[in-house]
């Protein structure tokens, strides 16, 4: 195995497994009420004033579902950390979660407490990018 692989795989597998916590509290009803109520404390305490407000039980099931592909996602990641479209779809997926989130606290419709979910995103998107590059 080249170094250049090595690196892919290594970078794949670190990034699915900081990501598998997180997503696997969405996937949990009850688990994800919680991390809910975690931002809006966090928010509080920062006095953003955003906090999350009161969540229906559909944008709860909406979560959980995420969670729940979040965790395959993972798990796949995980399961084939040398396939390079995967790298590179998972590299473009954090731009784009990277995008979203900016853009829903840029308007002020959520805590900025969610930015810093975008570290761990941006970081792996860098990695991973650097790692394509590196395998080419």
């Amino acid at each position: 195995m080249t170094t250049a692989n090595a690196d892919l795989i290594r970078t794949m597998r670190v990034f699915a497994w900081i990501d598998l916590p997180i997503v696997t509290v969405m996937a949990i009803p009850g688990l994800s009420h919680g991390l809910v109520n975690l931002i809006g404390t966090i928010d509080a305490l920062l006095e953003f004033g955003n906090g999350v407000g009161a969540w229906s039980p559909m944008a709860y099931l909406f979560l959980n579902v995420a969670g729940v592909l979040g965790v395959l996602w993972a798990l796949i990641r995980l399961g084939q950390p040398d396939n390079l479209s995967l790298v590179r779809l998972d590299a473009w997926g954090r731009l784009a979660v990277t995008a979203l989130v900016i853009g829903y606290v840029a308007t002020g419709a959520v805590t900025p407490v969610l930015l810093v979910f975008l570290v761990s995103e941006l970081v792996g998107a860098a990695f991973e990018f650097r790692a394509l590059a590196r395998s080419r």
